[in-house]
């Protein structure tokens, strides 16, 4: 789980608005089952409070009917380099 949390926050530290795929991370995780994937830290509940304090939410990506991938809808303020709670 910290090590999913760990790479999120990374990849945004690179790149604030990027969309990071299911896939990707799982490949950064080196998990290929998805099933175990979904289970153990997509549906855990310390992965979803994370994604809520990094502003991440899941959303279709790449044309994708289904959401597969998890993306900020606003991004940091302007000079800022985190989104902030209000």
């Amino acid at each position: 789980m910290a090590e999913a949390i760990a790479y999120l926050e990374k990849r945004l530290s690179l790149d604030p608005q990027a969309s990071i795929t299911f896939a990707e991370l799982m490949q950064g995780l080196r998990s290929a089952d998805k099933s175990n994937f979904n289970k153990t830290i997509r549906k855990h509940r310390e992965f979803k409070l994370a994604l809520e304090r990094l502003g991440l939410v899941e959303v279709g990506a790449e044309g994708a009917g289904i959401p597969n991938a998890l993306r900020r809808l606003f991004g940091p303020e302007e000079g800022e380099d985190c989104v902030s709670d209000v």
